[in-house]
């Protein structure tokens, strides 16, 4: 069998991507691609992978009617290269309500796996050398997500995400807060959201007080008047 030339053998193995998974299964995912655009490359790549996700039929995903999908996305540049990080969480879909008997206590959720997701992710940019997906317990998902929205991201409850609606893609502020992860959001730093909450509430009701404060006067002046 003739074998290729070298140069071209070292064409194909650059343009070749690669392509990995940790075989593991579970609603929470971490997607990591890496590029070698730096440019104008996230937005293309952003759109690839949401147009790539749209294919996917699957019940852990969609039940017809309403979409799990939650994503969070990040980015760093090292070593020259372009790395872009997708934090996907698959919110719990409502629980059916047992008919005549109760066979299961604990409720289950559908599943994906990572192998599964990575192979509708094809049709990637040229310039797209590696992917890599993996499943991660939501522990583990829950900290990422934390570091994501705080360190790259605009913060808890403010963070742009993606989800999915009936007409499409759409951007919302993050809503970490609804997916019923244990100690989530960190203690203290919920007692500061409280508390900014609080300072704004009563900010509020200082400046309704003086503008009935007000109105009152302007009332009086009027009465006196006529």
């Amino acid at each position: 069998m003739a074998q290729l030339p070298m140069e071209i053998v070292n064409i194909i193995q650059e343009m070749a991507c690669t392509r990995q998974s940790n075989k593991k299964s579970g609603r929470d995912f971490m997607i990591c691609c890496c590029s070698k655009k730096k440019s104008d490359g996230f937005t293309t790549i952003e759109n690839w992978l949401l147009s790539r996700l749209d294919l996917i039929k699957h019940p852990a995903v969609s039940d017809g009617k309403e979409y799990y999908w939650n994503i969070i996305v990040n980015s760093k540049v090292e070593d020259e290269l372009l790395y872009i990080g997708f934090l996907i969480h698959l919110s719990s879909p409502p629980k059916k309500t047992p008919t005549l008997i109760i066979m299961d206590e604990t409720y289950k959720y559908y599943e994906m796996s990572a192998e599964y997701l990575l192979e509708h992710l094809a049709a990637e940019p040229e310039y797209v050398i590696g992917i890599g997906v993996s499943a991660v317990s939501p522990e583990y998902m829950c900290k990422e997500w934390w570091k994501a929205i705080n360190n790259v991201g605009r913060g808890y409850r403010f963070s742009p995400m993606w989800e999915h609606t009936s007409t499409g893609w759409a951007v919302e502020r993050e809503n970490s807060c609804t997916f019923g992860w244990e100690n989530y959001p960190p203690l203290a730093i919920l007692n500061d959201f409280c508390t900014l909450e609080q300072r704004f509430k009563q900010t509020l009701r200082h400046h309704y007080r003086r503008l009935e404060n007000i109105l009152i006067s302007i009332e009086r002046q009027i009465d006196m008047k006529y």
